[in-house]
């Protein structure tokens, strides 16, 4: 392969990427808030569940330990 075409394909690039993203059927503004507020809530969920199990293993083990 020589520059010529490695340029070529550097230039073509772009263009391709352009192309692609209008062929996208993006989302709409209100199913973009909705998704992301329903994603907010299960990482909220998640994450206090997360929490839960780590406070009980660390209390659990803390009680283990202390015997």
């Amino acid at each position: 392969m020589n520059w010529k075409n490695i340029l070529a394909e550097l230039k073509a690039y772009p263009v391709g990427v352009w192309e692609e993203a209008h062929k996208v059927d993006w989302p709409s503004r209100d199913e973009t808030l909705k998704l992301s507020l329903a994603t907010g809530l299960v990482v909220a969920v998640a994450a206090i569940f997360v929490a839960g199990v780590d406070f009980v293993f660390s209390n659990l083990i803390r009680f283990i330990l202390s015997l």
